[in-house]
């Protein structure tokens, strides 16, 4: 068995200089995090059949030797076997292993910054590498990376390659005001080389995970808060403070305040594949794909948002990989704004996005406008008619007015539009509550478009001009006179 630990004289001048550093006065609260090095701890599970205990201890040796020579007092490395019951599992299920198959094996082991489990085998002469990590704090694991090594003199710079790649910086968030972040990376004070895998540089990505804590300093049982749809764009460093712009599609997704048991920490995010598909889904259950829904890119305020495309059929867009930086998405429905999407293209081969399902409402829409149009069309030709009823009531000519009258009659009525308008809005319906809501709106507009311009009392009020003509009428017709002397028979009233 090996165990092998980067703990080394330079370590302890390093906590030396810690406690001169706390001494001083301002920088009191944030030595014991911006001071503080990495506790890191690797699982180094090799196969015995194909590779020796010498080297399996040379290369654990090997790895604490680099992390002292590259990293110094930024990291405190502990190379181990895996836990009893994970050996087997570590080379042969990495990218399964879960939270709570660790906690079962090897509590202990999170009590650490970081775990990183590492497999080797050999096959056909070439070395299998393969190395994943586990943030303890956050509880959150990396992709797994893998490379092969050709010859056993590559082999311990490719595992230490490896090693580095997975490791994710953490910072903590100092304060939150508004939109506006700051935060400290972990051990950032203690890294000399600007190039160090252990800082955070501008225009990185993070992902902030709160985290609640028991009394004895354990994560409580859900005490793991992954806000979704939520990223921090570093837009400024100074030393290991970081300055970040808050990017989500929700309100205050980040608590103001920290408490005693409560911590608000971020990790870096990178983009690991070429490309991300991006599909949305209905947020109702069962869910579907949503297809024809514009995806744009927005750039700020004063920006035009770009139009990166429309999601498929099965409500897939790809979203090519641009280097770790945060892309805002806005998803829309014709013309309605509905969600906005933080993402780092690359940064998972598949995101998934359950967004307001707008098909009804874009339905509803579509047909109230045209209903619109039918009822301006309508009080359009209303308005001719009873223009030329007036007049020809004017120029005496009583039965042509007769005629123009139950023309106007024969035109639709505000009641007969009312049974269209509620004939469509019991065939258009939404599971979705929100969409609901906006097709009850529509259809609420198209109600009082009606009531504001189809007056059914405007034919009987040109009934009742026509009715007073006829009794000041000198000469009555009587080969077109009625039988009755009742005026209000003359021209009944319009149907409702």
């Amino acid at each position: 068995m090996f165990v092998w630990s980067g703990v080394t004289n330079r370590f302890a001048i390093a906590w030396l200089v810690v406690g001169w550093l706390a001494a001083a006065g301002p920088a009191l609260g944030q030595a014991p995090w911006e001071y503080s090095p990495y506790q890191v701890q690797v699982w180094l599970a090799c196969d015995d059949a194909t590779i020796p205990a010498a080297l399996q201890a040379e290369l654990a040796q090997g790895l604490a030797r680099r992390a002292e020579t590259v990293h110094g007092a930024a990291w405190d490395l502990e190379v181990v076997p895996p836990a009893e019951g994970l050996r087997t599992r570590t080379q042969a299920e990495l990218n399964r292993l879960t939270v709570d198959d660790v906690q079962n094996a090897a509590s202990e082991a999170l009590s650490r910054d970081k775990l990183i489990l590492v497999s080797i085998a050999r096959d056909d002469g070439w070395f299998r590498v393969r190395a994943r990590e586990l943030d303890c704090r956050t509880q959150q694991w990396s992709v797994v990376a893998e490379r092969e090594a050709p010859s056993v003199e590559a082999l311990e710079s490719i595992l230490w390659d490896l090693v580095n790649r997975v490791f994710t910086p953490v910072a903590k968030i100092e304060s939150v005001d508004g939109n506006t972040i700051v935060a400290r990376t972990r051990a950032g004070g203690l890294v000399i080389d600007e190039d160090s895998p252990l800082l955070i540089k501008p225009d990185s990505a993070l992902r902030p995970i709160i985290r609640r804590s028991d009394r004895s300093g354990k994560t409580s049982p859900n005490g793991i808060q992954v806000p979704a749809w939520t990223l921090l764009r570093v837009d400024e460093v100074t030393r290991a403070q970081l300055r970040c712009q808050l990017v989500s599609g929700f309100r205050s997704p980040i608590p103001a305040k920290a408490g005693q048991r409560t911590e608000r920490l971020a990790l870096l995010v990178r983009s690991e594949w070429p490309e991300t598909r991006l599909v949305l889904e209905s947020r109702t259950s069962p869910s579907r794909p949503l297809g024809g829904y514009d995806v744009f890119q927005f750039e700020g305020r004063d920006a035009e948002a770009k139009l990166l495309g429309t999601t498929a059929i099965d409500g897939s867009i790809v979203l090519p990989s641009n280097d770790g930086q945060v892309m805002s998405l806005l998803v829309r429905s014709g013309g309605q704004l509905l969600a906005r999407l933080p993402v780092v293209p690359g940064q998972a081969p598949e995101l998934v996005a359950k967004v307001v399902d707008d098909d009804g409402r874009l339905q509803a829409e579509g047909f109230v406008l045209a209903f619109q149009s039918r009822v301006m069309d309508l009080v359009a030709r209303r308005e001719l008619v009873a223009a030329q009823f007036k007049k020809q009531l004017a120029a005496g000519k009583i039965e042509e007015a007769q005629r123009t009258l139950e023309e106007f009659r024969s035109l639709e009525t505000r009641a007969d539009l009312m049974r269209v308008l509620d004939q469509q809005q019991q065939s258009i319906t939404s599971r979705d509550r929100v969409t609901e809501l906006r097709i009850q709106r529509l259809f609420a507009d198209a109600r009082k478009l009606l009531l504001k311009f189809l007056d059914p009392e405007t034919g009987n009020q040109l009934a009742s001009q026509l009715a007073a003509a006829r009794s000041r009428s000198p000469v009555a017709n009587p080969a077109s006179a009625p039988a009755t002397n009742d005026a209000s028979a003359l021209a009944a009233p319009e149907r409702p």
